[in-house]
């Protein structure tokens, strides 16, 4: 059994559960997940929006009722009572590197850490893929986003500052793409797709609209507010033919997700506002980091 721990917001899910799918299919084991932490936190379970059902584990048995508070004391009694049952915990050593460990494990593994790269899943990308279709087609006007979007060169443009602005210790860690940023990677898209549209998403659609001035025809989807409807964005960047992402899980994953085998992916090479902070792995070897 491979159980992993839900944490963060529907991009940070995704690639805990792409890491967790990948491993169960690696040791032919079962897939579940541990929503404690979902219940004690802002954050709502989101992954609903896809058509895969993931089982919640019943882990009593196990031992790991406090594992966030008692995390040393977990480890000595998971490896020396021999009336508990036994599960591996396993803990990446940073986001966003490869941890090589992980092909070592064996038995039942609880992953938890966020496990911020393809490297981790990419061996089973079309099995990924399908796990992460979506439960529900498009409507509204959504449907007609998605239209526009599948008749032409669509690029979408990924905006993420809300929290990052206003909470001041996200901000202090994650920061924000300048605008800087953005005028690089207009300039580069220019150059390698001819006669795009330009798809602006964001959690700040008015100071997107205030401050972003893509090279082209431009579009600002709106009408996707909230947790719940989240997953409506990201469905609609991953039917774009190309991308440029913040520094975001969330656009991350609309860009891994789109099809285009002659796509251009811009993503920013300052992640963190913390460039001490190892981030090697993050960005796949075929999009442009700038």
């Amino acid at each position: 059994m491979i159980v992993s721990e839900l944490s963060g917001g529907l991009g940070n899910q995704m690639f805990q559960i792409a890491a967790a799918f990948a491993l169960s299919r690696d040791l032919n084991a079962d897939l579940k997940v541990d929503l404690r932490m979902m219940r004690s936190s802002p954050r709502v379970y989101a992954l609903g929006c896809f058509q895969t059902e993931f089982i919640e584990a019943k882990l009593e048995g196990y031992l790991l009722r406090n594992i966030r508070s008692y995390r040393s004391k977990i480890r000595h009694v998971l490896t020396t009572n021999p009336f508990c049952k036994r599960i591996n915990l396993f803990e990446e050593k940073g986001a966003f590197v490869f941890d090589d460990r992980i092909r070592k494990q064996k038995g039942d593994i609880y992953l938890r850490g966020y496990y911020q790269t393809e490297k981790y899943f990419s061996h089973h990308a079309g099995e990924i893929r399908k796990l992460f279709t979506f439960r529900h087609e498009s409507n509204g006007s959504n449907a007609t986003f998605l239209k526009l979007i599948q008749e032409g060169q669509s690029v979408f443009v990924h905006i993420r500052r809300g929290d990052y602005v206003s909470n001041p210790i996200f901000n202090q860690h994650h920061g924000t793409c300048d605008l800087n940023y953005y005028q690089s990677a207009f300039e580069l898209i220019s150059e390698r797709v001819r006669g795009a549209t330009f798809f602006v998403f964001s959690d700040d659609l008015a100071w997107a609209k205030e401050n972003v001035s893509p090279p082209g025809h431009t579009v600002f989807v709106s009408g996707n507010d909230g947790d719940a409807a989240a997953f409506e964005d990201l469905r609609l960047m991953s039917h774009c033919k190309h991308g440029i992402i913040a520094n975001s899980s969330f656009s991350w994953w609309g860009a891994w997700l789109m099809t285009n085998p002659v796509k251009t992916v811009i993503a920013p090479k300052v992640w963190l506002r913390d460039q001490s902070v190892p981030v090697k792995d993050l960005i796949p070897t075929n999009w442009i980091a700038i």
